[in-house]
C-alpha cells in the first residue's frame, strides 16, 4: 500500500489525537434523549436552537446525576472525544449543573425531597447550641456584607466569644470545594467548638447554588459540631438551612441567636441579684425568729 494512503484506523487515530489536543470547554445547552444504561452510564444530547452534540458520562463523574431530567437547561464542562472504532464524535461530561431559574428550582425540589426522605431535616436529629457559647468557627466570605453584619451584632452584644474565621468563596465554581474544605478544617479542630456558623448575604437562586449542593448539605448535617446557618435574606431558605441544627434568617440573626443582648443579660443578672438578696433576707429573718424563740423558751 502506498505510503500516502491511510487505513481507516490510522485516519481515526490522527483525528482522535487532534481532537484530544483541544482541551476542555464550558458549554450551555438543553438535555435531550436522557438515558441511563447498566445503572452507570448516561447517554444523551446537549442542544441549542440550531445544533446538538452527543454526550456521555457516568455516575462516578456526575455525582449529582439525580438532579437532571429531559429538557433541563444546563452548563457543563466537557472534553471532546472521538471514538476511533465507530468514528463518532461526542462530548464527555466532566461536570454539569442546572442553569436558569427553572432548572435550578426543579433540581432544588428533587434534592429537598430526597434529603427529607432520609430524615436530614428532622427536628429529632438537630442539636441545641450552648446558650452562652465560648468559641465558634465562622465560615463566610472575607469581602461580603455577611461578615460585617455578623461582627456588628457581636460587637454590640455580650463579649467574650472567641471567633475562629475561615474565609471561603460563596459563589462560583470554587465555592463548593471551598466550603467543604472549611468544614473539614473545623471538624478536625483540636479544640471543641460550641458551633460552626455558615453565613452569606442574599442573592439569586444561582448565586446561592453552593448552599443548595448535596455535598455541602450532607457536610452540614454530618458536622462534628452543631451548625448555625444563615443564608441570604429572610425569604431565602437553602438546603443547608434545612440541614443545619439552627436556622437563622440572616447573617445578623445568626449572631443574635448565638449571643445574648447586653441589656437582656443585665436584666437577668439584676433579677438574680434581687432573688438572692430576698433569699438571704428571708434566711436571716428566719434565723432571727428562731433565736428569739429559743431565748424565750429558756
Amino acid at each position: 500500500m502506498p505510503q500516502d494512503i491511510l487505513k481507516i484506523s490510522e485516519l481515526n487515530k490522527i483525528i482522535s489525537d487532534q481532537i484530544n489536543a483541544l482541551g476542555e470547554f464550558e458549554v450551555e445547552g438543553e438535555i435531550s434523549e436522557w438515558k441511563m444504561f447498566g445503572g452507570k452510564l448516561f447517554y444523551f444530547k446537549l442542544k441549542d436552537e440550531k445544533s446538538s452534540i452527543s454526550a456521555m458520562t457516568n455516575i462516578f463523574e456526575l455525582k449529582n446525576w439525580k438532579d437532571f431530567e429531559e429538557g433541563m437547561l444546563v452548563r457543563a464542562k466537557v472534553a471532546i472525544k472521538f471514538n476511533q472504532v465507530k468514528g463518532n464524535l461526542y462530548a464527555w461530561i466532566e461536570e454539569m449543573s442546572p442553569h436558569g431559574e427553572g432548572a435550578l428550582k426543579i433540581a432544588l425540589e428533587k434534592l429537598k425531597m430526597r434529603l427529607q426522605s432520609e430524615g436530614l431535616f428532622s427536628p429529632e436529629r438537630k442539636r441545641p447550641v450552648a446558650r452562652y457559647p465560648r468559641q465558634i468557627g465562622l465560615i463566610t466570605s472575607k469581602d461580603g456584607a455577611a461578615i460585617k453584619d455578623f461582627h456588628k451584632i457581636l460587637n454590640a452584644r455580650t463579649g467574650g466569644l472567641k471567633v475562629y474565621f475561615y474565609p471561603v468563596k460563596v459563589e462560583g465554581r470554587e465555592a463548593i470545594s471551598s466550603i467543604l474544605g472549611a468544614f473539614e478544617f473545623f471538624n478536625s479542630f483540636k479544640e471543641s467548638l460550641d458551633a460552626i456558623v455558615l453565613v452569606r448575604g442574599g442573592g439569586s437562586l444561582e448565586n446561592l447554588q453552593a448552599f443548595n449542593d448535596e455535598r455541602v448539605a450532607r457536610c452540614v448535617a454530618g458536622s462534628r459540631f452543631p451548625v448555625v446557618c444563615g443564608i441570604g435574606h429572610e425569604h431565602d431558605i437553602s438546603i443547608c438551612d434545612l440541614c443545619a441544627d439552627v436556622r437563622a434568617s440572616t447573617p445578623s440573626n445568626a449572631a443574635e441567636l448565638l449571643v445574648e443582648n447586653k441589656l437582656h443579660t443585665n436584666e437577668i443578672i439584676n433579677g438574680l441579684v434581687i432573688e438572692i438578696k430576698a433569699a438571704i433576707k428571708l434566711k436571716i429573718s428566719r434565723a432571727s425568729n428562731l433565736e428569739e424563740n429559743i431565748i424565750q423558751s429558756i
